[in-house]
């Protein structure tokens, strides 16, 4: 049941689940040699030989055939599924319940068994791709399955965050371009009622939306506090001066402290700048009077350097 159910990290558990399989097989090999005495496996070779062409050649394909003629399984496989049946543990296990039982002749039986499972295990495993290639069960160009596997995060050193547009939002109407989010954060999902769909950078955002972002560890910070700006102030938030920081009222936080606060009509950032006399071959741009561009302000690329101006 568990083989066929949808379980979280389906191939690492499959993986795990036969590499415990083999070491149980691998132990359960070791303690059953322990109860075959190797003088004694020379005398059991022709029996062994006899008994396993007799299971190969008749025994297996009538099984074979009465368990899948109602399925109309092709005569190719089912040959090839007579000749893969590769002996195990099982038949050396059930050998040794004679033993326990103490049944005369037991150990001849578990030896002839031991050395049937140990002969038909070697000669049939190596085999089996050059048989079915002659009964033509293969392709040779045949395409193989995808191992699709979920990552948690914490592996990929990212984290999903998620937010819902409440009812008065200034992100309502604000494309996906317009949030400017830190690379490489991405809104991967927008949840909008019973409706479910992979956003493109045109998509607006709606009050009611639910909304997925993958982010790194590294972006987490930068790409809250920009939702938190548009959020407070729009799509034109840094024109406002809006950082998106955790305290939404900066200003009583500086008058608290002592600090003048800015309460200028002008966004700081388009305030004039003193002219400052620099030396001749001096790059002024940075103290110019010129305002800075909002899209050097908010874009997360930094803008081209200005053109240098010289002063006589």
């Amino acid at each position: 049941m568990l083989g066929n159910a949808v379980l979280p990290h389906r191939a690492a558990t499959r993986s795990f689940a036969e590499g415990a399989g083999w070491l149980a097989q691998i132990g359960l090999f070791v303690m059953l040699g322990l109860l075959v005495t190797p003088s004694q496996l020379p005398g059991a070779l022709g029996p062994a030989l006899i008994v396993g062409l007799v299971l190969l050649l008749l025994a297996r394909p009538i099984s074979v055939a009465a368990c899948l003629i109602l399925f109309r399984v092709p005569w190719r496989e089912q040959v090839f599924i007579s000749w893969a049946g590769l002996r195990g543990a099982v038949p050396i296990v059930l050998a040794t319940f004679p033993i326990v039982a103490g049944v005369p002749g037991s150990p001849q039986l578990l030896n002839v068994v031991f050395v049937l499972v140990v002969i038909f295990t070697v000669v049939q495993g190596p085999t089996l791709p050059a048989i079915a290639r002659l009964l033509g069960v293969t392709q040779p160009g045949q395409t193989r399955e995808v191992d699709i596997e979920s990552a948690p995060l914490d592996v990929l050193d990212a984290e999903l965050l998620t937010f819902t547009l409440s009812p008065g939002s200034r992100l309502h109407g604000v494309e996906i371009f317009e949030l400017r989010l830190p690379a490489p954060a991405a809104i991967i999902l927008i949840i909008r009622g019973r409706v479910t769909f992979v956003p493109d950078p045109g998509t607006r955002l709606h009050e009611g939306d639910e909304v997925l972002i993958v982010a790194t560890r590294t972006t987490r910070e930068a790409t809250e506090r920009r939702l938190r700006a548009v959020g407070r102030r729009g799509r034109l938030a840094c024109w406002y001066g809006e950082q998106g920081d955790l305290d939404p009222y900066p200003a009583h936080a500086a008058a608290s402290a002592g600090i003048a606060k800015w309460t200028s009509p002008t966004p700081p950032f388009l305030a004039p700048r003193p002219s400052v006399t620099a030396p001749p071959g001096t790059d002024t741009s940075a103290v110019s009077g010129a305002p800075v561009s909002p899209s050097a302000r908010c874009s997360s690329t930094p803008p081209p350097p200005p053109t240098s101006r010289r002063r006589p």
